[in-house]
């Protein structure tokens, strides 16, 4: 018979393997981001994941992708310390390796995502509008609702979950020809370049 994990051990063993897909993108735990916030570290916390998911809850401090591209990168020092967060650190891996490479920053790592966050001593979630501290959490899946004690999985219907998961793998792969493309123009920024 199996032995049931618990949501820790659950959380873990996912985030363990999508930081495994990303060997070359520095990964982080949720206790090292919150203890970062706590010194009041310099660095900017990224959020990317989609705005019905970040609708329930967010890290505070974090920005989205779009405000982050569009409005912080023209600003940034490409020395700036760069944390990129999704849900389970898959998407995050994947973006934090596509702005290293397309924005040449140099110090760009991602973290295991806001389900672990909920395990992390100390961890707290707003809701992004009223900045009031929330127990919600979107998991994305209603089987992955492996959250801390003290919060409350959120997750898409079964139906919508189908319907977005081919639109969320379109967005990831349009995504990557994107910086394809870029590469191919630009040539690589300095970050991939060999010396």
């Amino acid at each position: 018979a199996r032995v049931k994990m618990s949501a820790l051990e659950e959380a873990r063993k996912i985030t363990d393997f999508t930081s495994a897909l990303y060997p070359d993108v520095p990964f982080l735990r949720s206790a090292e981001v919150i203890q970062m916030q706590k010194n009041n570290d310099d660095f900017v916390l990224v959020d990317i994941r989609a705005q019905d998911e970040r609708d329930w809850s967010i890290i505070p401090g974090s920005v989205a992708l779009d405000v982050f591209e569009n409005q912080m990168i023209p600003a940034l020092n490409r020395e700036t310390r760069v944390i990129v967060q999704c849900a389970w650190g898959f998407r995050s891996g994947y973006e934090a390796r596509r702005l290293r490479n397309r924005y040449g920053l140099i110090n760009v790592c991602h973290m295991d995502g806001i389900v672990s966050f909920t395990h992390a001593e100390g961890a707290r979630l707003v809701q992004p509008v009223t900045q009031k501290e929330t127990e919600n959490v979107h998991v994305i899946r209603s089987d992955w609702g492996h959250v801390g004690k003290g919060f409350v999985a959120q997750s898409f219907g079964r139906l919508e979950y189908y319907v977005r998961d081919p639109i969320i793998t379109a967005t990831f792969l349009f995504r990557r020809l994107q910086n394809w493309i870029h590469i191919m123009r630009f040539g690589p920024p300095p970050s991939m370049k060999q010396a």
